[in-house]
């Protein structure tokens, strides 16, 4: 099916069914609702089977597993948490909320959140401000003597 239809709108398919072709019964009901996305006549055609079927126009329920950890609720406490404190690491906050790792991964992924992770590359000595700012006015002196410096390097 196109755009999702409402129950009022898939009511309304069934009613004006009648004896009628599913192409025209589409057409019709097109008609009638302009501003939404048109509907085809296996949309109506799926609808109807439906119908007959089950005897109601809505979808079946959802089978599986429900969602527990990854629901709306906590998804909050979690984005709430990790606006708090941002350099919090997954696996840190996996511990102190009870919750695993993967759906902390899944609840940060969903809301396109990354998760911290620190990773020291380079240990900074008490020196190493005053070693840049040598060698920054060096590389400025070159540059004065010779504009194309950064070319030849």
């Amino acid at each position: 099916m196109s755009k999702s239809l409402t129950r009022e709108e898939r009511i309304e398919i069934v009613l004006i069914s009648g004896e009628r072709s599913n192409r025209v019964i589409a057409a019709d009901f097109n008609a009638r609702h302009p501003t939404r996305p048109p509907i085809s006549h296996a949309t109506v055609s799926k609808l109807l089977a439906k119908f007959r079927e089950t005897g109601s126009v809505l979808d079946l329920p959802k089978c599986g597993r429900m969602k527990t950890v990854t629901n709306e609720e906590t998804s909050v406490a979690v984005l709430a948490s990790f606006s708090k404190s941002p350099q919090r690491s997954t696996r840190r906050m996996s511990l102190e909320s009870g919750i695993s790792r993967t759906s902390l991964r899944r609840i940060l992924a969903t809301h396109k959140w990354h998760p911290y992770k620190l990773q020291l590359l380079q240990h900074l000595n008490e020196d190493d401000p005053d070693r840049r700012t040598e060698f920054a006015e060096w590389a400025k002196q070159k540059l004065e003597q010779d504009p194309q410096f950064t070319q030849k390097i």
